[in-house]
């Protein structure tokens, strides 16, 4: 048979906790924060891309070395990769 402190057990155990109105601004500002950096990076990637494709239509009007030359000249110089600094 169950005791009453074996009820009052149960009783916690099933018990739901909702958020406070202060936790749930904490939730809610850590999100936008989240999205802010998030739409920061989506953005200098296109910027980023769309730099590439605006050079790679002005280096279909040139030859084959030029592109070569800027493309090692991006990757090399200016992009030097993680680890080279």
């Amino acid at each position: 048979m169950l005791t009453e402190e074996d009820i009052k057990k149960i009783i916690e155990a099933n018990q739901e906790v909702f958020p406070t109105k202060g936790d749930f601004e904490d939730f809610r500002e850590e999100m936008r924060k989240s999205f802010s950096d998030l739409q920061t990076s989506v953005d200098a990637y296109a910027k980023k891309a769309d730099t590439y494709f605006q050079e790679m239509v002005a280096l279909s009007h040139k030859g084959v070395a030029v592109w070569w030359l800027l493309l090692f000249y991006d990757i090399i110089i200016l992009d030097p990769g993680p680890g080279c600094m």
